[in-house]
């Protein structure tokens, strides 16, 4: 995936790639935890990852 460095980038690719992996999952209950630093602190993602399950 390549994205445009706008500060925003890391998070939108985030939950690009952890959408295609709950896609993958076998269990559609599956919880994905995904490793991020302090800028996935932002509402926006925190908001979007618990709408995916993701856990953190």
């Amino acid at each position: 995936m390549v994205t445009v460095a706008d500060g925003r980038a890391e998070r939108e690719a985030t939950k690009v790639m952890v959408d295609d992996a709950l896609q993958a999952a076998k269990d559609s209950d599956t919880a994905i935890t995904p490793g991020a630093d302090k800028s996935y602190d932002a509402a926006e993602f925190a908001d979007a990852s618990l709408e995916m399950n993701v856990t953190g």
